[in-house]
């Protein structure tokens, strides 16, 4: 029991060093997409108080492979239409498309955003 303790308390302070890491949604409110930019107002780390509105551009971290969204890419905004946001559930912030495949026809997307955008003290940021 005694080595618990101390796993939980190093546990707690990397958390709150972290402030929020990965899962954005929940702890930012108001979050909208207009076009490529993920905006939302988010929870700073210390006092739970609520930072002005913060805003990340996708189109720099993801990019459309033959109709599949991916992270690590660019400019998916310039081959997807129909963008939109979709609070599948509380661990799922999943940023939907119709994207274009090699062909040229469309099929539906999708990305979870809370996977590699984190609210780092009040700013959206991603997760590399």
């Amino acid at each position: 029991m005694k080595r618990m303790i101390p796993a939980i308390f190093v546990a707690s302070i990397a958390v709150a060093g972290q402030a929020f890491a990965g899962s954005f949604s929940s702890s930012c409110k108001n979050i909208s997409l207009n076009g490529a930019h993920l905006k939302a107002k988010c929870q700073m780390a210390v006092g739970g108080k609520w930072a002005d509105e913060s805003s990340i551009n996708l189109n720099d971290h993801i990019g459309n492979r033959n109709g599949v969204l991916i992270w690590d890419s660019k400019k998916f905004d310039d081959h997807c239409e129909s963008k939109w946001l979709d609070a599948a559930t509380f661990s799922k912030q999943l940023l939907k498309a119709r994207c274009k495949t090699n062909n040229g026809t469309y099929v539906n997307a999708e990305v979870n955003l809370n996977e590699r955008i984190s609210n780092i003290n009040g700013k959206l940021k991603y997760d590399q």
